[in-house]
């Protein structure tokens, strides 16, 4: 395989966030017989966020890639209180921000990126073999009484202000949220909560030059100064939104 396809990234274990030090080290270790073959290691959030295990281990194999493959809200896990109709036209909003707490919070952690399970299923949240079905950031209304739309739920728009704004080959800068303790990310289940009692944060360089900066509320409205180099912006962060500044390139 390395001869034939010497580009194929292997990344290992692929599970919970809440063990991925131990498989790391099992996988990446100086006396592993599996590191000169791996890339990295890519891990789930079904345990809680988990942020300072992944911290951990960029630290500990800085070289490695460090990829979230699979997040979904399971509703088997995490039902909605909404009608059917409703949730299959709407989703549930605190959904999104469960995705972009995860995102943030990954990203700061040393993760390259974040992938979603699912990002279409049907108005079931299927199809699932063994009947796990789940929510997705696009739902499709197959129901034969009903009008056959395509809905985008909130997970749709809240990923977008990672995916459109933090460009291929952007480097993330450092940043802190001022007047509050960065969050480590419990390994509590059930997973996708949001800390709303502070704002979450991240910036990136991008190849542009410019700056990107992802800053999100999930509590009540909170005010905002963003300082960096050349100045500082004043705004409000509403309840429950996701912000996107970018910042343009200096000299």
């Amino acid at each position: 395989l390395e001869e034939a396809h010497p580009d194929v990234k292997i990344l290992g274990y692929d599970h919970n966030k809440d063990h991925i030090e131990e498989w790391a080290d099992a996988l990446l270790g100086a006396d592993s017989a599996s590191a000169k073959y791996m890339d990295g290691i890519a891990f789930h959030w079904y345990s809680g966020s988990c942020f300072d295990n992944v911290a951990n281990v960029a630290e500990s194999y800085p070289d490695a890639l460090l990829l979230p493959s699979e997040a979904c809200f399971e509703l088997t896990v995490l039902s909605d209180d909404e009608g059917e109709a409703t949730w299959i036209a709407n989703g549930t909003w605190s959904k999104g921000e469960g995705y972009g707490y995860d995102i943030m919070g990954d990203l700061n952690a040393g993760s390259s990126g974040w992938t979603d399970w699912n990002i279409l299923l049907d108005h079931e949240g299927g199809p699932n073999h063994v009947n796990n079905f789940c929510d997705a950031p696009v739902i499709a209304d197959l129901r034969e009484d009903a009008e056959r739309a395509v809905y985008l739920h909130p997970q749709y728009f809240y990923l977008g202000h990672f995916s459109k704004f933090l460009l291929p080959d952007s480097v993330r800068v450092h940043s802190t949220v001022g007047g509050s303790d960065a969050p480590g990310g419990d390994c509590a289940w059930p997973y996708g909560g949001c800390d709303a009692t502070t704002l979450q944060a991240t910036a990136f360089l991008r190849p542009d030059g410019q700056t990107a900066v992802v800053v999100m509320n999930c509590g009540e409205d909170k005010e905002m100064k963003l300082a960096a180099e050349g100045g500082v912006i004043t705004n409000t962060v509403p309840a429950n939104s996701i912000q996107t500044y970018l910042l343009p390139a200096t000299n």
